[in-house]
């Protein structure tokens, strides 16, 4: 009787261990499927990766490594899966670099795996003199003619390359000393210590920037159109007659430059000697001169001038009109 429990123990602990064991194995029945079905080349490619053929900048270099990484960890790749997708998608000059530099790592007994890769790609793409000019940029960074969200992504790209720690009250007075000093003078005296709120109000500062900007624009644009209208007692533009009409033949001009009054001005004017039109008395046809004979001349209008007349008195009248 006393050795009953004992077995029954031992059973129970038997079934338990193989409850466990069971367990164990069903775990790794669903967990091959997964690792088997892991990321395929499909799979990469429909996040339009792009191709790298070594002729891009350092940043555009290091951006092809970040965008790799991030859709290597949306499919869920494995290490030697991201050095297989990245090294597909080489073109050109780098194909070849990368081509040699696996010859030169096995010569080498280096790994050929993809923390490998990223770092023999960096050393020639983005080298350590480009790590130092992005860092000297970033600590003389300005806002310059950038827009305030244009000015915040380059400077959280080039923080990635300040080989110091910098605090986060540190990185809000190094962003508010590169502002433009109108928008620096809205927010210079709230001594903001977080990064997002300081981003924040220098949105808040330029749309008010902006707003001032664009009230000053439609006043000045105001001011001119009303200087330049015309005016009702404005004199016209010498030489530029608008609107003018001939009050003789109705023509585009002034009543005193019509062709039809002076021709017939023209045809008005008459011989001072015969008194007919067309000519003057210079050179009119018909003048007779006569000599010792006094001339007549026919004025203007038809009426014939008289010669003049000359009376001569002897000494014998004179003193018979003084008796």
């Amino acid at each position: 009787m006393s050795r009953r429990p004992e077995t029954s123990t031992n059973t129970a602990e038997i079934i338990a261990c193989a409850l466990e064991q069971l367990v164990y194995a069903l775990e790794g029945q669903h967990a091959g499927p997964i690792l088997r079905n892991r990321a395929s080349m499909n799979d990469y490619l429909r996040h339009n990766p792009s191709k790298f053929n070594g002729r891009e900048t350092p940043d555009e270099a290091d951006d092809w490594i970040c965008n790799n990484e991030k859709i290597f960890e949306v499919i869920d790749s494995s290490e030697e899966q991201k050095l297989v997708f990245s090294t597909f998608m080489l073109a050109g000059e780098a194909e070849y670099w990368w081509r040699g530099m696996r010859q030169l790592m096995n010569a080498e007994g280096e790994k050929i795996n993809w923390v490998n890769f990223k770092t023999r790609f960096l050393e020639r793409y983005f080298p350590e003199s480009a790590k130092y000019e992005r860092e000297a940029e970033f600590l003389t960074l300005q806002q310059g003619g950038r827009t305030v969200q244009e000015y915040v992504a380059r400077f959280e790209y080039l923080a990635r390359f300040y080989t110091h720690t910098i605090s986060e009250e540190l990185k809000c007075r190094k962003f508010e000393r590169g502002l433009r000093h109108n928008l620096l003078r809205f927010i210079i005296h709230m001594k903001i210590k977080t990064f997002p709120e300081m981003v924040e109000h220098a949105k808040m500062a330029e749309l008010m920037e902006e707003s001032q900007n664009r009230v000053v624009r439609t006043q000045k644009g105001s001011f001119f159109k009303d200087k330049h209208q015309k005016k009702p007692y404005a004199k016209p533009h010498k030489g530029v007659f608008r609107g003018v009409k001939c009050y003789e033949c109705g023509g585009p001009h002034i009543m005193k430059n019509c062709p039809r009054l002076t021709t017939s001005k023209l045809e008005e004017k008459k011989c001072y000697s015969c008194n007919k039109p067309g000519h003057f008395a210079a050179s009119c046809p018909e003048k007779r001169t006569s000599e010792g004979a006094p001339q007549t001349h026919k004025p203007f209008g038809g009426k014939p001038k008289a010669a003049g007349r000359v009376f001569a008195m002897s000494g014998a009248e004179m003193c018979s009109c003084f008796v």
